[in-house]
């Protein structure tokens, strides 16, 4: 029999990591705590299906558990007057059954993470993605100078894409460092502006919305938490199929009592 020369990386498995084929609660509690607090940019560790599976729980679990808490605080600060301020209603009114849920469960959670949270683990294909996502979903929402100042924003990011591909190996090794330098920097900023995107949810005067926007747009921002460290840790499809369930779980009773809401 041929022996293996060791020295010869091609006689080599293609990766020697163990699979993990457990993870409590109590320990994916500890991690994604200690994560929010000090956000790390570490490879994922390749999990067996089943713990994937029982992690996508977990997290459940944790983010209804943190959206009670913010709803809580949300009634205590600005009780219930806001509900009919709310746009979701006029989409309730709009709209049919299955196209609601489509947007909201489907559409939304693939959108909103391709821009919040796709680019976090740098790669010049996520970061392109992650910024043409953004200029689809900011802006349409603006108007008049708003519009002119958005679309200036990504067109000059656009120029900066360019220059990317134009010194790539250069412009490359600078932003890797940046990302993992100041990795802690981007998951807080995806956190903060993915909660702040959802205050245009509501219909209220400037004034009333940078006064209650810390409350209003507490759900997403604790949301926002979990969703960066399921990117990071498990990959994008996890922190995506969380964001998914969440949203229909929320949008099902809704459409079911479509009438009594409206």
């Amino acid at each position: 029999m041929e022996e293996i020369n060791l020295e010869d990386e091609e006689t080599l498995p293609i990766s020697t990591t163990p699979v993990i084929s457990s993870l409590t609660f109590s320990e994916f509690m500890n991690e994604a705590f200690r994560f929010a607090i000090k956000p790390t940019l570490k490879e994922a560790i390749p999990f067996s299906w089943l713990t994937l599976i029982k992690t996508l729980g977990y997290a459940l679990v944790l983010d209804f558990g943190l959206m009670t808490i913010a709803l809580i605080i949300m009634g205590l600060v600005v009780g219930s007057s806001l509900d009919d301020q709310h746009q979701f209603k006029e989409l309730l009114k709009t709209l049919s059954p299955l196209v609601l849920f489509f947007m909201v469960a489907i559409l939304a959670p693939l959108l909103e993470e391709t821009i919040f949270r796709l680019f976090l683990r740098f790669h010049t294909l996520t970061l392109f993605a992650s910024i043409l996502a953004g200029a689809l979903f900011f802006i349409p929402r603006n108007e008049g100078v708003s519009l002119w100042i958005v679309s200036g924003v990504f067109a000059f990011i656009f120029l900066g894409l360019v220059g990317l591909y134009l010194q790539p190996e250069h412009a490359t090794k600078v932003l890797k460092k940046f990302w993992e330098q100041h990795f802690w920097v981007l998951y807080y900023a995806s956190v903060l502006i993915f909660g702040l995107a959802h205050i245009s949810n509501y219909n209220l005067p400037v004034w009333k919305l940078t006064l209650l926007a810390p409350i209003l747009v507490l759900p997403q921002i604790l949301l926002g938490f979990i969703l960066g460290y399921l990117r990071i840790r498990f990959g994008f499809v996890y922190a995506v199929l969380l964001h998914a369930f969440h949203n229909g779980i929320l949008i099902l009773p809704v459409i079911l009592f479509k009438d009594l809401i409206i």
